[in-house]
């Protein structure tokens, strides 16, 4: 019985705490959360009303999903300093986009960025599939804020000149690449891209310039 009311009150008081963080930053994500410590809430109480022994296995799952798991996501946002609610979403979107429900993604992504206009992963992954369905007007837009919120993600920088490449803004990408390499010099991709682009333009003497300079890094690539 002690054992009982020690997880009752454990348990409740997490629950309570969740309610109340749904309530304080009207993120509907933490309504996954509650519905999953209410589900091991839910175990404890039918164990009691039968007044039998469940198992050891219904046992754990119930300290996994009332006590366990929000404790785990708590101390994750309060020292890790992470976002649960971004994270919440990450993930969805994640099982969504491996499932082939792009569009699905995408809305929930639109959604939440109207409500956190500062996250950079729900920027860069809407970036990608708007990237992936050819919206390059939209996917620019995205990895520039990508670019913005994280200067030094050398690969969103890259991204960002390939798609304005393809949406034949080559000025523009030019400038992306030629940034991105006096940075960081070494970078075999953004090297290759800002090579083919002069190439393409037929300035051939700057083209050259690149790999040349390329060459100081990738001497057995080029």
């Amino acid at each position: 019985m002690i054992e009982k009311l020690i997880f009752n009150i454990i348990a409740i008081s997490l629950f309570t705490i969740t309610f109340l963080k749904l309530v304080k930053k009207n993120e509907s994500s933490y309504i996954y959360l509650l519905l999953v410590e209410f589900i091991g809430i839910a175990i404890n109480f039918i164990e009691l009303f039968i007044t039998t022994s469940l198992g050891w296995g219904f046992k754990i799952l119930m300290y996994l999903l009332a006590i366990v798991l929000p404790t785990f996501l708590f101390w994750l946002e309060k020292i890790k300093k992470i976002d649960l609610a971004e994270m919440f979403q990450i993930i969805a979107v994640t099982i969504l986009r491996r499932i082939g429900k792009e569009d699905k993604a995408k809305t929930i992504l639109v959604n939440f960025l109207n409500k956190n206009q500062n996250s950079y992963r729900a920027h860069k992954l809407l970036a990608e599939i708007y990237e992936k369905a050819e919206n390059y007007e939209a996917a620019i837009s995205e990895y520039i804020r990508v670019t913005e919120l994280n200067r030094n993600d050398f690969v969103s920088n890259y991204q960002l000149a390939l798609v304005l490449n393809k949406n034949k803004q080559n000025e523009e990408a030019i400038i992306v690449l030629q940034d991105i390499l006096k940075q960081k010099p070494e970078y075999e991709q953004g090297t290759n891209l800002l090579g083919e682009i002069l190439f393409e333009q037929e300035r051939y003497k700057e083209a050259v310039s690149v790999y040349m300079t390329a060459l100081r890094y990738h001497p057995r690539k080029l």
